[in-house]
């Protein structure tokens, strides 16, 4: 151990800030690092070695292995004190048996180990394979595809998914899944995810279809199997002894070379029937009702009529933003979350009142120019789950209130008589009060008390 006022008082490390005590081995760790090309600046924090980068980045260091992230191609352990690791060499854990078996888990070139004292085995007849693994025969045998390489953007290429130099990372489909699938592609590398694997991204078509066996529908009623502790002996009673005979006997003379997908498939059919047989002569069976319709699907509900294009980007985007940093979950992924927020609610409010003030200011036209369309507008308006519409909620009052005001007669100050009348223009005006009224005369007073 070294006391940090011990540090302190050195010259080599007055320009670093050493905040706790450190090991030797975290000590001779801080030299190399500071001498290496990658590394902007370093100091130490409780006990723990900091350093940026040059790209920007930030790396913590507590042990040799840590080394490597900072852009270490080799690292001499015996320069740090370290002869030897903890865990023993290969080699020497081999030495106590006789007989070695190595397990493979890649699928490359590059795990050939040599070992004094020990002969290789003969390779295993894998029909002239290119590939020293059992996983591709083993989804041969279960007649299951891999998507890798024969897919989407990924097709023919078979793009790397570990470290950038082997594939052992795949999507292993079933035939009828492999059919469904509209897109398949290997993502860039991304370390915040993962520092060794590479991700792919597979998208499948909506509405695949899945046949059930075990649930027969016929209109609105569905007929379901339903265990019943109380007709167990029942069960029993009405199994058929004779197709279980039948069946083991049929096992015990076939041959294990004659065994394909038909003959096993055959056997468990035979099962399924006796099986289905019982528990329908045992009253298992349920009849279910449904109300509802066969086979419908809710409806999406719809967006507001205010909600337009800008809405759903913006929509999308927080989406997006938020289910990344659900994934990630740093500091900068929940700031761009928060952005992503305010813009979202920004265009939602905007969008929002401009329909508003639109259609306020086509209300306003209507209510003086076309009456009809003005009701009808407010009662598309309203809620359609209310079965009545606006006017039927409005009260007689207040209708009885707007009528009362369309009658009022309003003097006008052009009405007002300025002096007397004159009794020798009687006669004159009697006959302008008694003239004819015009059909034109007619039509503008009637659409003046629409109004």
């Amino acid at each position: 151990m070294s006391n940090k006022k011990v540090l302190k008082g050195k010259l080599d490390y007055k320009d670093i800030f050493i905040n706790e005590d450190l090991t030797m081995l975290r000590l001779k760790m801080l030299n190399m690092v500071k001498k290496h090309d990658n590394v902007m600046s370093v100091f130490t924090r409780d006990g723990k070695i900091n350093c940026f980068l040059r790209n920007g980045r930030k790396k913590i260091i507590e042990n040799p292995d840590d080394l490597f992230e900072v852009g270490f191609d080799s690292v001499d352990y015996s320069a740090l004190g370290l002869s030897k690791l903890k865990a023993p060499e290969l080699e020497e854990l081999c030495s106590n048996y006789d007989i070695v078996c190595f397990c493979e888990t890649k699928l490359d070139e590059l795990d050939v180990v040599e070992l004094d004292h020990f002969r290789l085995l003969p390779p295993l007849n894998r029909k002239n394979g290119k590939c020293k693994s059992g996983g591709i025969a083993l989804c041969k045998s279960l007649e299951l595809f891999i998507a890798n390489g024969r897919l989407g953007k990924d097709s023919g290429i078979g793009a790397l998914t570990c470290k950038e130099a082997t594939v052992v990372d795949y999507c292993i489909l079933s035939p009828e899944l492999f059919t469904h699938v509209c897109e398949f592609k290997i993502l860039p590398f991304d370390a915040m995810i993962n520092g060794v694997h590479i991700e792919f991204m597979s998208t499948n078509k909506p509405n695949v279809g899945i046949q059930v066996n075990d649930v027969n529908k016929n209109g609105n009623v569905t007929v379901k199997p339903k265990w019943d502790n109380e007709k167990y002996q029942s069960f029993v009673d009405n199994l058929n002894d004779t197709e279980i005979d039948n069946i083991c006997e049929k096992l015990n003379v076939l041959e294990v070379e004659n065994i394909d997908k038909s003959v096993i498939n055959n056997l468990v059919e035979d099962c399924y029937i006796i099986i289905r047989d019982a528990a329908d002569a045992s009253g298992l069976f349920n009849i279910i009702c449904n109300n509802s319709v066969s086979g419908s699907r809710r409806k999406n509900k719809p967006n507001k009529p205010w909600f337009n294009r800008e809405c759903f980007v913006k929509r999308k985007e927080y989406h997006r933003a938020k289910n990344y940093n659900w994934r990630v979950k740093t500091v900068e992924s929940k700031n761009s979350m928060v952005r992503c927020s305010k813009a979202y609610k920004k265009a939602l409010s905007e969008q929002f009142n401009s329909y508003r003030k639109n259609f306020i200011k086509k209300l306003r036209g209507l209510n003086q120019n076309d009456p009809k369309s003005y009701w009808s507008l407010i009662n598309r308006s309203c809620n359609k789950n209310m079965k009545e519409n606006v006017v039927n909620k409005v009260s007689l009052d207040c209708f009885l209130e707007h009528l009362k005001k369309l009658n009022t007669v309003v003097q006008n100050e052009n009405d007002v008589f300025s002096h007397e009348i004159d009794t020798s223009n009687v006669t004159e005006l009697n006959t302008e009060l008694n003239s004819v009224i015009t059909v034109e005369e007619v039509q503008v007073s009637t659409v003046t008390l629409a109004r």
